[in-house]
């Protein structure tokens, strides 16, 4: 069995109200337009999403929500305390809970540095050959395959079957 992971880092925020909290910032209009862009992408995919693991940040529990409905999909959204600003070893957790589930399809939106720092962990060989300075921009997603054994994943277990980026996807 295999684990089809899409790891989505959130929409663009808004910085307009700088009072708030980084964990209340809402979404831009510029990345609502892109969640729409990648939801209609990501809807002509094969591999559906059967759940999404987010952060409670509120840009992405509504970067979840919007690509889930623009997909189509009406599926859970757990939120995980810890994948906000959690670290490599807490999103490790994350997939080792949704292999124990033995879930195929996976969305797991969250943030950078550690969304980058997962897909290049999971994925070394199939980064080295990107040309983007930056790997994960807003709203972009990294669709990678996963044998779906038990346990957190290993380093380079992944094999990168995309990155989907708002400005280079039809």
């Amino acid at each position: 069995m295999t684990l089809h992971l899409l790891i989505m880092r959130h929409a663009k925020s808004s910085w307009d109200h700088l009072d708030l909290d980084d964990a209340d910032r809402p979404l831009a209009k510029r990345g609502k337009r892109n969640i729409d862009h990648m939801g209609r992408f990501l809807g002509r995919l094969e591999q559906k999403p059967e759940v999404a693991v987010c952060s409670p940040a509120k840009r992405a529990r509504d970067t979840a929500r919007r690509v889930l409905h623009i997909m189509g999909l009406d599926v859970s959204i757990e939120l995980d305390n810890t994948l906000y600003m959690g670290g490599l070893e807490a999103h490790r957790l994350a997939i080792a809970n949704l292999r124990e589930a033995r879930v195929n399809c996976a969305l797991l939106v969250g943030h950078n540095p550690d969304l980058e720092e997962l897909v290049r962990f999971l994925c070394p060989s199939g980064i080295e050959e990107m040309p983007y300075k930056k790997l994960m921009p807003t709203c972009a997603v990294a669709h990678i395959r996963l044998a779906s054994t038990r346990g957190r994943p290993g380093a380079g277990s992944g094999e990168l079957v995309d990155l989907y980026r708002p400005k280079t996807i039809n």
